[in-house]
């Protein structure tokens, strides 16, 4: 376990968080297929997970379904 794990762990006995981490995967980002979305998209939408992580397109059908957040990555 890394350092940054176990100050994360031992922050959430003082907030009463308790947490779950499980990695689910996808077969793709998502489609609307007759109003209903699969893939990462519909796992969002149906609650089955809270957070997902992928490089994906802001695509205007997605916009009002999911919120995009800006991955910042360092480079020389």
């Amino acid at each position: 376990m890394n350092h940054e794990n176990r100050c994360i762990k031992f922050s959430y006995m003082f907030i009463h968080l308790i947490y779950r981490l499980s990695f689910n995967i996808a077969n793709n980002w998502g489609h609307n297929k007759n109003g209903s979305w699969d893939g990462m998209i519909g796992m969002l939408q149906r609650r089955e997970i809270d957070i997902g992580g992928t490089g994906m397109f802001m695509l205007t059908e997605r916009i009002s379904v999911l919120e995009y957040i800006q991955l910042y990555t360092h480079s020389r």
